[in-house]
């Protein structure tokens, strides 16, 4: 089994001030880290207009060979690259789940390289509502998704009430 272990510890061993780092952060959008990067503000815009179901907008923010990997066996899992295949992906998920489908972005932040999405996903099937949590790790390249990764937390959960559709 597990076992816990307290170390104590007497007040010598703690220091008396912690080393003071550097906090100064520019909210530039080309040199911000964090929830104002550049990259970040593009999926968010990205967010908004498929959740206003306007793929115009949003094919803008997306690389033009593109690649999603979701994980699973489900009609909803699979791997493909390019943006028309996204596009075509997107408006089935919203036709298959009869625009009850909803993203639900509990925290964004990016870095020069990637961008990372807390989210939730929900879902109505025979009149029950979910909401599943989902963490996407977003590759981003001049300014547009160039690829992305799905973790659902309850994989077989999201699968099982996702096949309901």
């Amino acid at each position: 089994g597990f076992a816990h272990t307290k170390s104590v510890r007497s007040s010598t061993d703690v220091p008396a001030a912690l080393p003071s780092c550097d906090r100064t952060m520019t909210n530039s959008p080309a040199t911000a880290t964090g929830t104002n990067h550049r990259d970040a503000l593009v999926y968010r815009r990205a967010a908004d207009a498929f959740r206003n179901q306007d793929l115009e907008t949003l094919a803008e923010t997306i690389d033009r060979d593109v690649a999603w990997h979701i994980p699973g066996t489900s009609w909803i899992a699979r791997d493909f690259v390019g943006r028309g295949s996204l596009l075509a992906y997107l408006s089935e998920v919203m036709e298959r789940t009869g625009g009850t489908f909803r993203l639900i972005d509990d925290l964004v932040a990016g870095t020069d390289d990637h961008v990372i999405a807390v989210q939730r996903f929900g879902l109505t099937a025979d009149g029950t509502t979910r909401e599943f949590p989902c963490t996407s790790v977003m590759r981003f390249v001049d300014g547009r998704q160039a690829e992305r990764w799905f973790h659902f937390h309850e994989l077989d959960e999201f699968e099982a009430f996702a096949s309901r559709l």
